[in-house]
Order: C-alpha cells, then sequence, then structure tokens
C-alpha cells in the first residue's frame, strides 16, 4: 500500500511539473508578442489524508504583470487611440493637398497672391493682368481636385 502511495505521489509530481513546464514553453514561444504578460505557476501540497503528504499540484497560473504600468496602460490608451485617429485624419487632408511640395496649395496660393501685389505695383501692366487671372484659373483648378 506504502508503495502505491509513493508511486501515486511520483505520478503526481510529473504531472505538475509537466504542467509547469507547459507554462514556461508558453512564457518562451510568447516572448516576442506585444502585450504579452509572463506566466508563472504557482504550486501547492495537496491536502494529506493523514500524516504523511500526498504530493504537490498547481494551484493557479498567475500573471506577472506590474499593475501601476498596467493603470497608465489603460488610463493613456483612449489618448493614444484618439492622437492615432487626428494623425491618420491630418495624413489624409495632407494627402489631399498635396503638401508640402512645390505642387501644393500652399504655393499655388503663394503664386496667386504674389501675382496680386505684381498688379498693385503696375496697374496699367496687361502681362500682370493676364497673370492674375491665370493663377486665379490654376488655383481654382486645384480647388475644384
Amino acid at each position: 500500500m506504502e508503495a502505491l502511495r509513493s508511486l501515486e505521489i511520483g505520478i503526481r509530481a510529473i504531472r505538475t511539473q509537466r504542467q509547469a513546464m507547459h507554462v514556461i514553453g508558453h512564457n518562451i514561444a510568447n516572448v516576442n508578442t506585444p502585450g504579452f504578460s509572463r506566466q508563472r505557476a504557482i504550486l501547492t501540497t495537496t491536502l494529506p489524508s493523514g500524516q504523511m503528504g500526498t504530493g504537490v499540484k498547481v494551484e493557479t497560473i498567475d500573471r506577472i504583470r506590474d499593475e501601476v504600468v498596467d493603470y497608465y496602460i489603460r488610463k493613456e490608451n483612449p489618448t493614444l487611440n484618439r492622437w492615432a485617429t487626428k494623425n491618420e485624419i491630418l495624413e489624409k487632408v495632407e494627402t489631399l493637398f498635396n503638401e508640402p511640395s512645390e505642387t501644393g496649395i500652399s504655393n499655388i496660393m503663394n503664386s496667386f497672391w504674389d501675382s496680386w501685389q505684381d498688379l498693385a505695383n503696375n496697374p496699367e501692366d496687361g502681362a500682370a493682368r493676364a497673370n492674375v487671372r491665370e493663377q486665379a484659373r490654376i488655383l481654382c483648378e486645384v480647388f475644384k481636385g
């Protein structure tokens, strides 16, 4: 009877260690996974039926995390998402207006206002008037898309 009890304790220990090794393997497999937190098998003794112990078991598997860091991640995640959304929208606007570039709206508007400045300096110049009309046409084309 004592030999069977010893075998049972040994079998329980092997199963427990196999489960603990599975947790370790899980940790190793996910070491490069973003957001993964390590796990730890918590071992405890099984309740003895008499004076002699009956072995060990995995009581629970805990995640090893920094609660302060988790708190701030949960707190700041909405802010991150808000800024990421704004960034995405502004990138689309930047693409729409083709800024910054030589053919972007900023340069075209500068050319438009420069043509008006030239016309203000030379109001009788027909070429300056034609340049204002041409710059206005180009600006309208840009706004039409």
